[in-house]
């Protein structure tokens, strides 16, 4: 008797302490059903990107500058495929052949995002970080474009720009100083991109204080920019790279 009087108060204690009931917002939810931006951008971009879109070791999403000047396409592209010779992966998921049958299968493949959860990203991070940003912007140029902007690029006006605006704190021959480190070096010219040294150029790295292209030493042309691109280019094809023109990050 005493032993079922302990057995009927202990489950009287679990059942009091609501054991056995879980709470719903514990439930597993399966990866192709989420669809909250904080989640998704946490599970897949904050250990490059950084928490809140900063603070990475790749280039900042919560960037308004940035955000007014790429398209949504590009965006949505670079997600899905993410960018050749990177680290930056492609996040699409695709229905293997077992599920093909099933409408709603599990997502399997490199990638763990849908089409509708990419589009979740991207207007996410317009929401949370874009604003509006005034005046004439440069243009966004995918990887093809800069190369052909660059083959009209004047180095003497490069150099030029890079004096005004750069050496302040990269040193005069972008060997870099106590405020900002090299940028004139192989190793670290092997793993930049033409197209990321433009984006630089004009967003800067507001997480980091490096200035954009309005801010450091007046507003640069159009041309400022290519050119300015040009000089890095050229000296990564310096430097002992062979060469050969970056295509990393």
């Amino acid at each position: 008797m005493a032993r079922l009087t302990v057995i009927f108060w202990s489950c009287a204690a679990v059942a009091a302490a609501g054991c056995g009931k879980p709470d719903p917002k514990d439930r597993f939810q399966r990866p192709e059903t989420i669809t909250d931006f904080t989640t998704l951008y946490n599970t897949n971009c904050q250990g490059c990107h950084g928490p809140d879109g900063r603070m990475g070791p790749a280039p900042p999403l919560n960037d308004a500058l940035f955000l007014a000047i790429v398209p949504d396409a590009e965006l949505h592209k670079v997600i899905r495929e993410g960018r050749k010779g990177t680290l930056m992966p492609g996040f699409i998921g695709r229905h293997g052949d077992s599920q093909a049958r099933l409408a709603k299968g599990p997502i399997i493949g490199t990638g763990m995002l849908t089409e509708k959860q990419i589009d979740i990203v991207v207007k996410g991070m317009r929401k949370a970080w874009g604003t509006k940003v005034d005046g004439a912007l440069p243009r966004y140029l995918d990887g093809a474009a800069v190369k052909k902007d660059l083959a009209g690029a004047d180095l003497a006006n490069g150099k030029a720009v890079f004096a005004q605006a750069c050496a302040s704190c990269h040193g005069d021959k972008g060997q870099g100083t106590k405020s900002a480190g090299a940028i004139n070096q192989p190793a670290f010219l092997s793993l930049v991109s033409d197209q990321l040294l433009r984006r630089i150029i004009i967003t800067g790295r507001p997480d980091l204080g490096m200035p954009n292209y309005q801010e450091n030493a007046g507003d640069m042309s159009a041309n400022d920019i290519r050119d300015l691109g040009g000089l890095l280019n050229s000296w990564r094809n310096s430097s002992g790279n062979g060469g050969k023109n970056g295509s990393k990050r």
